[in-house]
């Protein structure tokens, strides 16, 4: 303990608690006067809500919950970890600069080492504890090796079990008949069994159109609904025009497993 500096110093296999935030270090020093504290060498952070965080060097405030991070693994509750050059913490959220992240088990069956199947390399990474979101910004995806690009900024769920309601990946295509064609997919999580997605589709040849589909896993089985309404030209079977129309379909399919013997 530093009397003139206010600087208490411990080492060796320090552990430190605070409202649910732990913290393991091999060295630990407190500087009373500014309230910073230093964490080196094999620093383990543990948050209340069960991600955790390791480094060699942490700084962090009284509370131990906000502060910056130098070469960090981040293992979240639900599985997935986040890695990146460096870190800073302020209330609920995480900022982190060249981060990768991956859902995906980076360990085999054995313990040994593995690549993940696919994860997300990106500039900066916002990591919201509260909502349990990942936010990507100027990312790209890397599944099996080979590198895709992605949108300027999207966002992934960590919690598991959970839905989440927002705008999918765009959806880009070109054909002669209708010209280039943009969906934007919207996914609303009704329930944990149960999901709707509405797409609409916007053409350069022709008039917009609709797309929608429902899902639903309950205790008999599963099915899925989904249809397609548009307002455009209606074609003869030698592709004369006759007038324009409302144009739709619908479509459905599932199981349903009644009892041992009997399905539909």
């Amino acid at each position: 303990y530093d009397t003139e500096a206010e600087i208490v110093t411990a080492s060796g296999q320090v552990r430190l608690n605070r409202d649910g935030n732990f913290v393991a270090a091999d060295q630990v020093t407190w500087n009373r006067t500014t309230g910073e504290v230093v964490a080196s060498g094999n620093v383990v952070v543990v948050r209340p809500e069960g991600d955790k965080l390791v480094s060699q060097r942490v700084v962090l405030t009284e509370s131990l919950r906000e502060g910056t991070v130098e070469n960090l693994l981040i293992v979240l509750e639900s599985g997935g970890r986040l890695a990146a050059d460096r870190a800073v913490r302020a209330g609920e959220t995480t900022t982190l600069s060249n981060a990768v992240y991956s859902p995906c088990p980076v360990t085999g069956a054995n313990g040994c080492p593995r690549d993940p199947s696919w994860r997300i390399l990106a500039a900066r990474v916002i990591y919201d504890e509260a909502g349990s979101r990942v936010r990507f910004e100027r990312g790209r995806l890397e599944i099996l090796g080979v590198t895709l690009p992605l949108l300027p900024v999207f966002s992934v769920g960590t919690a598991q079990g959970e839905g989440y309601t927002g705008f999918l990946f765009p959806d880009i295509r070109f054909s002669r008949r209708l010209g280039l064609e943009v969906a934007t997919p919207f996914h609303v999580s009704i329930a944990p069994n149960r999901d709707l997605t509405l797409t609409p589709r916007v053409y350069t040849r022709s008039l917009p159109g609709l797309e929608a589909s429902y899902r639903e896993v309950n205790r008999l089985g599963a099915f899925q609904l989904g249809g397609f309404v548009s307002y455009g030209d209606k074609t003869d079977l030698d592709e004369t025009v006759t007038n324009r129309a409302i144009r739709a379909y619908g479509e459905a399919f599932g199981r349903f497993q009644f009892d041992p013997h009997w399905r539909l």
